[in-house]
């Protein structure tokens, strides 16, 4: 597995992000707005420019398609809750700056962010 230089050296201090909910039409918009790419799609991220290294700031905003995640639900016969939370964590694992713009960085990175939404669900059970 890849290393992922901020599990050790998480960001101190007080962060906000700004997470809108919207429809594919939206969410098309926006991703052939920055992205070159009007095709809609489930998440994306904006990060700010400020450093995670920093304490405390702003990290930018994540952009989630309330249609596209309906959709993966019930694909994926789970909540959208439970759907919303995983493209949330998603975007926001992008705006700490991981990447997955090619095959082994998104397999690194789904990998990595399976295990920390099993940890957040484990520990939302009150089972540590």
């Amino acid at each position: 597995m890849e290393s992922f230089p901020l599990i050790d050296n998480r960001p101190e201090g007080e962060w906000s992000v700004t997470v809108l909910l919207t429809g594919s039409e939206e969410i098309s918009h926006l991703h052939g707005r920055f992205f070159g790419d009007a095709s809609d799609t489930d998440v994306m991220s904006f990060p700010s420019g400020d450093d995670p290294h920093d304490d405390g700031g702003y990290l930018g905003d994540i952009a989630i398609s309330l249609d596209v995640a309906t959709a993966q639900a019930q694909l994926e016969r789970h909540s959208l809750g439970r759907e919303l939370s995983y493209l949330a964590l998603h975007g926001l694992l992008h705006l700490l700056g991981y990447r997955d713009e090619d095959e082994m960085e998104r397999a690194a990175m789904l990998e990595f962010q399976d295990a920390l939404f099993a940890a957040w669900k484990h520990k939302m059970a009150g089972l540590d």
